[in-house]
């Protein structure tokens, strides 16, 4: 129905045509809305000018409502049925318009949050949407501040979650191309005396998972450079100063900074994972939606990823772990040519 329709369908002059039909009478109508004769007549005449159609048979007294006129109001009426019912199921059940309040990692916001957002507007009401590291989001979701965030960990520490795998990846090295044509490989011992400093994400943020995975290998680098900027990580590496490790999806969002940068795998393969956690508040269906479509959007990259990670794709997983510790692979086939 257009913007005019539903003026004139919840006006007072609509309200004062239907009052006239069910009590017959303007005198009646008047009664009933607890309004002058002369204002119920007024709102009458000003409607018959608005659509152009007469709605009061004049030919006798006192005047009566026209078949135009009882067809109106019964047309409107029926219109206004579903919406208020409508209304009820929002107010008693608040899911019909969820409202979507959501965190997105940082280093997924230009690809993978930029089409989510797109997708999920039609399955809510409103959207807000903060963006940053899990160290970030997660304090944001206990706050209460967001209802979901993606997270690089479960937090298995806390309480009335729920938590749902979206997907798995390699963790890859990063190298500066030249450093890396040097050797024909890199391992722990290589890059402890490359003689370049090892560039690291943020200890509290996306840094935390490779700084356990490697302080459980006993790897330690006393030579670092620490931040929590993605992009900034992968210039430098670019321009000579260090090395590093990245997610793939996150490269995805910089891969005009992958030009002078050299990706190869992991010495001692490490996958990381990213997860959906919500608020047990969040309706199942929200949640399941949510999971669903940045899991949907994350296997459109398969194209990009297998082009970047060609010699790492079967490292990459989808979805709900299927009980072999891992979830879907993305390429089942073993066949990337196209």
């Amino acid at each position: 129905m257009s913007a005019p329709g539903l003026e004139l369908l919840y006006s007072q002059r609509m309200l004062a045509l239907a009052a006239f039909v069910h009590e017959g009478t303007i005198q009646k109508a008047a009664r009933s809305l607890q309004l002058s004769v002369s204002a119920v007549s007024r709102h009458l005449s000003h409607l018959e000018e608005a659509i152009g159609v007469d709605l009061l048979d004049r030919s006798g007294y006192p005047c009566r409502p026209t078949q135009v006129a009882s067809e109106l109001v019964r047309l409107a009426e029926s219109q206004q049925q579903p919406i208020e019912e409508l209304l009820v199921r929002i107010r008693s059940h608040g899911d019909v318009f969820p409202v979507l309040r959501v965190g997105v990692l940082q280093t997924l916001s230009l690809n993978l949050g930029t089409e989510f957002l797109t997708r999920m507007k039609r399955h809510a009401g409103r959207v807000f949407c903060l963006t940053g590291s899990s160290a970030n989001l997660f304090p944001r979701l206990l706050a209460g501040d967001i209802d979901l965030t993606m997270a690089s960990r479960p937090y298995d520490d806390a309480q009335g979650f729920r938590r749902q795998l979206l997907f798995e990846e390699p963790m890859v090295l990063l190298l500066p191309k030249a450093l890396a044509a040097s050797r024909s490989h890199w391992g722990w011992q290589e890059l402890h005396f490359c003689g370049l400093p090892y560039i690291r994400n943020y200890r509290l943020s996306a840094g935390l998972v490779a700084e356990n995975y490697l302080n459980d290998i006993g790897q330690h680098f006393p030579n670092t450079i620490e931040m929590d900027n993605t992009a900034l990580i992968t210039s430098l590496i670019g321009r000579g100063v260090g090395w590093g490790l990245a997610r793939p999806t996150a490269l995805l969002a910089y891969t005009r900074l992958l030009a002078d940068v050299t990706i190869l795998p992991v010495p001692d393969p490490m996958q990381i994972k990213c997860w959906l956690i919500s608020s047990q508040s969040v309706p199942e269906k929200l949640h399941q939606k949510t999971a669903e479509v940045m899991t949907e959007i994350f296997g459109e990259f398969a194209p990009l990823l297998a082009r970047q990670f060609r010699e790492m794709k079967e490292k990459f997983f989808l979805g709900v772990d299927d009980g072999s510790g891992h979830g879907k692979p993305l390429f089942p086939s073993q066949r990337l040519d196209k």
